[in-house]
């Protein structure tokens, strides 16, 4: 089957030889019948119609791959504007507390809680990988809160929009994830679904050379009636 799947070479010289074996082992034995034939169509049409789902499940399956790669993009651009934010964020805090320790020697309130933003902004850059393809996984925010001033509301409720952002991208692209596996049914498809399709169609080549020559026959058949009739 993976050879059939892998190349088109395959698929076409297995459809000639499995078309060649069909002309000599049924247009030989059954040259006449035309319900053999007849009944022929519930066959090949059963195999071809197992292939054809066969390929509409990779169809599908393809379409959701590529469905899952645009989420990874757009779960993997949430992360890097989270990292940016953080990383920014860490440094004009951590620079505005130092001034603030260098020009005073004490820390206001503002100040100490610019100092802690630092900390905690510090925390959060520690805890993001470089970059959360393939596996991307939950972040999780600091226990420890900056403090509970206007601007530690601020930043925490900044940094937990855009962490939403991704976690709800990341968690819409593993559901996909997991829809795009095969069922029993699909892996059984994929499975016999070339072979069901090429046997069908050699059915149905072969079915149309004894077609072909009944109907040969009963042009000959005509003839010599019509000569016996004359006579």
């Amino acid at each position: 089957m993976i050879l059939l799947l892998s190349s088109p070479t395959y698929a076409l010289a297995l459809l000639i030889v499995l078309t060649a074996i069909l002309h000599l082992a049924l247009v030989r034995a059954r040259p006449q019948s035309s319900v053999f034939w007849k009944r022929s169509d519930y066959v090949w049409l059963t195999l071809v119609g197992v292939g054809l789902l066969s390929g509409a499940g990779d169809v599908q399956r393809f379409i959701k791959g590529n469905s899952v790669d645009v989420q990874a993009a757009r779960a993997a651009f949430d992360f890097k504007f989270l990292k940016d934010h953080v990383e920014a964020a860490e440094a004009v805090y951590c620079r505005s507390s130092q001034a603030g320790q260098k020009g005073t020697g004490t820390l206001d309130d503002s100040e100490r809680e610019r100092a802690q933003l630092c900390r905690w902004y510090g925390e959060i850059r520690l805890k993001l990988p470089d970059k959360v393809g393939p596996e991307f996984p939950r972040i999780v925010l600091p226990e420890v809160v900056p403090g509970k001033g206007p601007e530690s509301q601020s930043a925490q409720a900044s940094v937990r929009k855009i962490l939403r952002s991704y976690e709800d991208s990341r968690v819409e692209m593993v559901r996909m994830r997991e829809g795009i596996g095969r069922s029993a049914l699909d892996s059984l498809l994929f499975a016999l679904g070339p072979l069901a399709l090429i046997s069908g169609l050699s059915l149905r080549l072969t079915k149309a050379t004894a077609e072909v020559r009944m109907e040969r026959e009963r042009r000959r058949s005509r003839r010599i009636f019509a000569r016996e009739d004359e006579d």
